[in-house]
C-alpha cells in the first residue's frame, strides 16, 4: 500500500517548508520498484491547523452555549437583560468579533432599543430601523438568516451604505422565533477584519438565538403576569374607594324633585344647568354657604353623560393644607416619609365622572395654581 511520510525541505534562500513524500510500490515482472512523490505541504498544513483551531473554537462555543442555557433556566426576569449582554460579550470575545446586538421587536413590528456589546474603539449600534437596513430587516423579519462576509455581497445600496458608515466588514443576523413568530433579532459583526461564516458557526449562532428566545419568552410572560397583578391590585384599591363613594352617592343621590321653586331666578339657573350639563366644560358655582351649590352640582352630574358613575365630592376646607395635594392627586408608596401605601387621588377616582370641589377658594394659592393646570 502507498505510504506517506512528512519531512521538511529547504529552499534556495535557506527557508524551511514542510513536504509530504509519497512512496507507491509497484511490482514488475522481475522485481519491486517504488515511485516517490514529493509535495509542498505548506497549504495542507495550514488547512489542518486552521481546522484544528476552528474545531477547538467551536468546542468552546458549545460549552458557552451550555453554560448560557443552564444560567437562564432559573434566572429572575429582571436579570435576563444583564445576562444577555454578558452572553453577547462572551461570544464576541471567544470568536474575535467586534460587535453584538440583540433587538426586541415591539408591537406592530417596531424595533426597540437594542441590548448591545462592542469592543473598545468600535462604534456602538445604538439603534436599528428599517430605514437604515431595509433589505436586512425585511429578510430577518421573514425568518431568514442574513449573513455576508464582505459588504459587496449586500445587494441593497442603503444597507451597504449604512454598514459602511458603521465600519462593518462582515455580519450575521439571526431571527429569534417564539411560536413561529419573530420576536427578536440577534446580530454579530466584524469591523477590523473580513470574517467568513462557516455553516457550523451559523448553526451555533442559531443555538445561541434559541437560548435567548426561550429566556425572552419567559421574561415576557413574567412581565405580563406582574403587570396583571399590579393592575388587579390597582383595580381592587380603586373599587374599594369607589364602593365608599357609591354608598354615599346612593344615600345622597337627588332627583329633579329635590329642587323646589318656581322663581324666575331659579328657573334661569335650571336652564343654565340644562345647557352646561351635556358638555365636558368646567363649571364654576358661586354662592354663599347654604345656598345649595352642592345640590346644583349633583343636578348637573345627574343630567350629564357621566351620570352612570358616582360623582366625587371634596370638601377642600376640611382637608389640611399639607394633605390636600395627596388627596387630590394621589401618591405612590414611598413617595415621601410616611407614605406607606399607594393612595388613589380624587381626580383619578373621578375618571370618566365628575368631581365637585367645595369651598375651592379656601385652598392655598399654590394648590389653586396646580388645579388651574389640571
Amino acid at each position: 500500500a502507498p505510504v506517506a511520510h512528512r519531512a521538511f525541505g529547504h529552499r534556495q534562500d535557506g527557508s524551511r517548508f514542510p513536504v509530504e513524500i509519497g512512496l507507491n510500490p509497484i511490482q514488475t515482472a522481475t522485481d519491486w520498484i517504488a515511485i516517490a512523490s514529493i509535495m509542498d505541504a505548506t497549504e495542507r498544513r495550514r488547512l489542518d491547523e486552521a481546522y484544528q483551531s476552528e474545531g477547538a473554537e467551536l468546542l468552546k462555543l458549545e460549552r458557552l452555549i451550555a453554560q448560557l442555557s443552564a444560567q437562564f433556566i432559573n434566572l429572575p426576569a429582571d436579570q435576563i437583560d444583564d445576562a444577555t449582554q454578558t452572553g453577547l460579550r462572551q461570544t464576541c470575545e471567544l470568536l474575535g468579533l467586534d460587535r453584538a446586538t440583540f433587538i426586541r421587536i415591539g408591537p406592530e413590528g417596531t424595533l426597540l432599543a437594542p441590548l448591545r456589546w462592542h469592543a473598545p474603539g468600535v462604534p456602538p449600534l445604538d439603534q436599528v430601523d428599517a430605514e437604515q437596513f431595509p433589505w436586512t430587516i425585511e429578510r430577518v423579519l421573514a425568518g431568514e438568516l442574513v449573513s455576508f462576509s464582505t459588504r459587496d455581497e449586500v445587494p441593497n445600496d442603503i444597507d451597504r451604505a449604512s454598514y459602511e458608515a458603521l465600519g462593518t466588514q462582515s455580519a450575521t443576523w439571526v431571527p429569534l422565533a417564539i411560536e413561529d413568530h419573530v420576536t427578536a433579532i440577534l446580530g454579530f459583526s466584524s469591523v477590523h477584519a473580513v470574517r467568513t461564516w462557516p455553516p457550523e458557526l451559523l448553526h451555533h449562532f442559531r443555538l445561541i438565538a434559541g437560548v435567548f428566545a426561550q429566556a425572552l419568552a419567559r421574561q415576557q410572560k413574567d412581565e405580563a403576569l406582574q403587570a396583571a397583578i399590579e393592575e388587579a391590585q390597582h383595580l381592587k384599591s380603586q373599587l374599594h374607594v369607589e364602593n365608599v363613594y357609591l354608598r354615599q352617592e346612593a344615600r345622597q343621590r337627588l332627583t329633579d324633585s329635590d329642587i323646589v321653586g318656581q322663581s324666575a331666578a331659579l328657573r334661569q339657573v335650571l336652564a343654565q344647568i340644562e345647557q352646561v350639563a351635556p358638555t365636558d366644560s368646567t363649571v364654576l358655582l358661586l354662592g354663599e354657604t347654604g345656598t345649595g351649590k352642592e345640590l346644583l352640582a349633583t343636578h348637573i352630574h345627574a343630567l350629564s353623560a357621566r351620570r352612570g358613575r358616582p360623582m366625587v365630592r371634596v370638601n377642600c376646607a376640611a382637608i389640611p393644607a399639607t394633605l390636600i395635594e395627596s388627596e387630590l392627586f394621589g401618591r405612590e408608596k414611598g413617595a415621601f416619609t410616611g407614605a406607606l401605601s399607594r393612595q388613589v387621588g380624587r381626580f383619578e377616582l373621578a375618571d370618566h365622572s365628575s368631581i365637585f370641589l367645595d369651598e375651592i377658594g379656601d385652598l392655598p394659592a399654590d394648590i389653586q395654581v396646580k388645579l388651574l393646570r389640571v
